[in-house]
C-alpha cells in the first residue's frame, strides 16, 4: 500500500500534519476499532497540538470539520434510508447550525461545487439511485462541507472506471487549489500515486520501507519491495480470439428506462432517465468484450439487463441461442449457474449474517 502525502501550504502556512507510527489513516481520526492497540508513544501533531491523546469529544469538534475523510466504499458509507441531501446537511449542522432554507441552498451549492449533475434533483435521492462515480462526489461534498484543513482520502477511485477515476483525481486537485487543503491519500493504484502526490511513503506489513519526493522514489527505489511494486503493473496484450468461435450471448436494441421521482409532496415531479438506448452487443465464447464509459453512462445498467437482472423496456436478449427477455423467474433458475456476475461492491452484496463458508455454500 502506498499513502501519499499533499500539503496544502508550506511550512510558513501553518496547515501541516507530521505523524509517525501510524499503522492506519483511521487513527488519525480517532476511529479505529476498540480493539485496536496503539502504542503509547505515538504522537500525532496536527497544527501544533498532540491529538493523539484527545478525547472522544475534543475529536468529534475536529473530525468532520478541520479533518474529513473520503471512505473506500461510497455506497457502504452513505445511509441508504436517508436522502442524499439530508447526509450532506448532517456534517454541515453537526458543526455551524443555520436555518433550514440556507442549509438546503448550500447543500446544492456544495453538491454542484462536485460537479454531480442536477443537484437540484440529486438532492431528494438515496444512494442507490446513482452510479459510483456520483455517490462517490457525493462523499466528497461530505468531506468538503466544513472546509477543512486536511483531506483524508482512502482509495477514493479504486470502485471506479479509469474515466471516472481520472474526473474523480481532478476534481479533487481543482478543490484542493481552491481551498487550500493538505491531502492524504491512501491507494495502491501507482498510477495515481505519480499524477497526485509530490511525496510518497511505501508502506509493508504495517512499517515504511520508503519515503522520499514522488519523482525520485519511482524513478530510483531503493527498496527490494518498492521496485516490486513498480515491476509489477500489467504489461501484454489479450491473446487473439479463435476463428469460428461460437456466440453465447447476443443482446438487440436494448432499452432500460427508470422513472425518478423528486421533489415536495405537494411538488412531485417524475423524471425519465434513459439509462440504456437502443444498445446492441455480442460475446463468443472465450471472448472478453470490455464496456467503457464515464460515470452513469449505462455500463453496469446494460450488464444486469443482459443477465436478466434489470427489466428492460425493449429489445431482445439471446443466450446460446435462445430468447431469455420473457422468461419468468423460474425458468430463469437453470440459466443462473450459466450466468454469473461479479458485482461491484463486494461489501454490499454479501451476507453480513451468514460467514464465508455458508456463502458459499448457498449456491
Amino acid at each position: 500500500m502506498s499513502l501519499c502525502r499533499k500539503p496544502g501550504r508550506d511550512s510558513g502556512g501553518g496547515r501541516r500534519i507530521r505523524f509517525r507510527k501510524i499503522r492506519h489513516s483511521p487513527r488519525i481520526m480517532g476511529m479505529l476499532a476498540t480493539n485496536a492497540v496503539v502504542g503509547q508513544d505515538t504522537n500525532i501533531q496536527f497544527m501544533g497540538e498532540d491529538i493523539a491523546s484527545y478525547s472522544e469529544l475534543q475529536m468529534q469538534a475536529i473530525r468532520g470539520n478541520r479533518i474529513s475523510m473520503i471512505f473506500q466504499e461510497p455506497l457502504t458509507s452513505l445511509n441508504p434510508v436517508y436522502r442524499i441531501g439530508d447526509q450532506v446537511a448532517e456534517i454541515i449542522t453537526a458543526h455551524r447550525p443555520m436555518p433550514k432554507s440556507a442549509l438546503k441552498a448550500e447543500v446544492i451549492r456544495l453538491l454542484d461545487e462536485v460537479q454531480l449533475p442536477d443537484p437540484e434533483a440529486r438532492y431528494a435521492q438515496y444512494p442507490h439511485e446513482m452510479s459510483g462515480g456520483q455517490r462517490q462526489r457525493v462523499m466528497i461534498a461530505m468531506a468538503l462541507a466544513n472546509n477543512p484543513d486536511l483531506l483524508i482520502a482512502d482509495e477514493p477511485t479504486t470502485a471506479l472506471d479509469v474515466t471516472v477515476q481520472a474526473e474523480i483525481l481532478s476534481l479533487l486537485k481543482d478543490l484542493q487549489a481552491k481551498h487550500n487543503m493538505g491531502i492524504i491519500l491512501i491507494t495502491h493504484d501507482l498510477t495515481v500515486v505519480r499524477h497526485m502526490s509530490d511525496s510518497v511513503v511505501v508502506m509493508r506489513y504495517g512499517e515504511v520501507v520508503e519515503r522520499g519526493v514522488t519523482e525520485d522514489v519511482f524513478n530510483h527505489p531503493q527498496h527490494p519491495y518498492t521496485r516490486h511494486l513498480i515491476n509489477s503493473e500489467p504489461k501484454g496484450l489479450p491473446e487473439q480470439l479463435k476463428a469460428g468461435s461460437d456466440t453465447i450471448l447476443v443482446g438487440e436494441d436494448l432499452r432500460v428506462v427508470f422513472n425518478i421521482k423528486h421533489g415536495g409532496f405537494f411538488n412531485r415531479k417524475h423524471t425519465e432517465i434513459v439509462a440504456v438506448n437502443n444498445v446492441s452487443t455480442t460475446v463468443k465464447k472465450g471472448e472478453t468484450l470490455g464496456i467503457v464509459g464515464e460515470s452513469g453512462s449505462g455500463k453496469s445498467t446494460l450488464g444486469m439487463s443482459l443477465l436478466r437482472l434489470n427489466p428492460i423496456q425493449a429489445g431482445t436478449i439471446q443466450f446460446e441461442n435462445r430468447e431469455i427477455q420473457n422468461l419468468g423467474r423460474k425458468e430463469m433458475q437453470p440459466l443462473r449457474t450459466r450466468m454469473q456476475v461479479v458485482f461491484q461492491d463486494p461489501f454490499s452484496s454479501l451476507n453480513p449474517r451468514m460467514i464465508i463458508r455458508q456463502i458459499l455454500e448457498e449456491g
